[in-house]
């Protein structure tokens, strides 16, 4: 901020008077004297900084959090130049610093005229745009009031926010974090939120819906599709198995090892308290219908499939399945119903239009999500109309984890600790699940 300053303004009056002009009064140069002195006094970086001084010597006291002074909040202000002097004007004011500034939230403000800074100080310091602990920033600004010999104050508070990711969540570092469409472009805040249950992510202006969160076992959220963490048993297939055979010996693999169990107790929605990833849930040997949909898309695509996991409803209910693409045809694999007997039955999903409804799909690099939400599925897992969102960690660096290794150590136990065996197998063997002990 500035120091207020009519030193313009005399001069203007001045050369006003020597050119013809009426004479000033003496009265009035004295009163534009002791305007100018009261003007300099009144600077508003150092009341700004005396202010600052004081709440956070009060709020250290009460526990509250310190506030700081925000360059961004007092360059918007002194780019505005104004005062809100009615409450239409202070409503104005607070809808554009939320397009301006959507990285602050909770914005309050407080305005003032006062004569000087002896006055303004006390005035400033115990108003209601201090208090709480749902703020960190503070910004002030000051000009001339339109009243002689008096100037108008505008205190701003609020909550700066961070930026979303799920490292930045699960630290629990702050209760606003903020985001951008990547539809719309659009920037907003949104509430941190804990509990475990999924969360999507929607734009609130072009309502695009554009990313999905579950927990894991510990409760810490991720990006969906970071839990396909790249993981291939060290199964054995049989020699001269063509690619229709190798997927229904790999479906066969998790439905024969993986027993069907509930996080919720409840199939009606996709409300599940912990997502497992593909070694987790064979090392348990139990999982619901995403973690073993995602251990059977996680090991397909480590054999060169082009499968995705498909959330959405099924027969009406919450639903997690597996869309493969293969010669040209799409199939569906429910990773919790007993595969096949021959490879020529693995069912297309024209079979089961209408009955299978995705509303989400993910592979390891991407989540898809349906542009058109008026628009109807058209049974097609692979079209352009899935909007296609690179997110979550670099598959790489996922497949780069440790959590492979700490399940072959032993650090876990479960029904397949044994799995790892199958590493053991000759290549002449006949069948890799004959050596799959594990299931009781």
């Amino acid at each position: 901020m500035r120091a207020l300053s009519i030193c313009v303004l005399l001069i203007v009056f001045v050369l006003a008077s020597m050119s013809g002009g009426s004479l000033l009064s003496t009265a009035r140069i004295e009163e534009l004297s002791r305007w100018k002195a009261q003007s300099d006094a009144l600077d508003g970086a150092k009341l700004e900084k005396t202010l600052l001084e004081k709440i956070n010597a009060r709020r250290k006291k009460t526990l509250e959090p310190e506030l700081q002074l925000r360059v961004e909040l007092s360059a918007w202000l002194d780019k505005r130049g104004s005062v809100p002097l009615t409450q239409e004007s202070l409503q104005t004011l607070l809808d554009d610093v939320g397009k301006a500034l959507p990285d602050y939230t909770n914005i309050r403000v407080q305005t003032l005229t006062v004569a000087d800074a002896s006055v303004a100080l006390p005035l400033l310091e115990t108003c209601k745009a201090v208090r709480g602990e749902d703020m960190d920033s503070l910004a002030l600004y000051a000009k001339p009031s339109s009243t002689e010999s008096a100037f108008d104050l505008l205190l701003m508070t609020g909550l700066k926010t961070v930026e979303f990711t799920p490292e930045n969540l699960n630290a629990r570092i702050h209760p606003i974090l903020a985001t951008t469409c990547p539809s719309c472009q659009s920037r907003f805040a949104l509430r941190s939120f804990t509990g475990g249950e999924p969360c999507n992510l929607v734009c609130p202006e072009c309502e695009t819906r554009f990313a999905l969160l579950v927990a894991d076992n510990q409760g810490a959220y991720h990006y969906v599709n970071d839990f396909l963490v790249g993981f291939e048993p060290p199964a054995r297939f049989r020699d001269g198995l063509n690619r229709m055979e190798e997927m229904l010996q790999i479906w066969r693999g998790v439905f024969q090892t993986c027993e069907y169990k509930s996080d919720s107790g409840s199939d009606k929605k996709l409300d599940r308290d912990a997502w497992q990833t593909g070694p987790e849930t064979l090392n348990r040997g139990v999982g619901d219908c995403d973690d073993t949909s995602v251990l059977l898309a996680d090991w397909l695509i480590s054999r060169g499939f082009n499968a995705r996991v498909a959330l959405g409803e099924a027969m009406g209910e919450g639903h997690a399945w597996v869309v493969v693409q293969n010669d040209g045809h799409t199939y569906l694999l429910e990773s919790t119903s007993e595969p096949p007997e021959t490879a020529d039955q693995i069912g297309t999903v024209s079979e089961f239009a209408g009955k299978y409804v995705p509303e989400i799909l993910f592979d390891r690099d991407a989540c898809y999500f349906w542009k058109n939400g008026k628009e109807p599925f058209d049974n097609n897992y692979f079209s352009q109309k899935w909007q296609r969102l690179a997110q979550g960690e670099a598959p790489m660096a996922r497949r780069g984890q440790s959590i492979q290794l700490s399940i072959m150590v032993g650090a876990r136990s479960g029904l397949n600790r044994d799995w790892m065996d199958l590493a053991k197998l000759s290549p002449g063997a006949m069948d890799w699940q004959i050596s799959w002990l594990s299931l009781k």
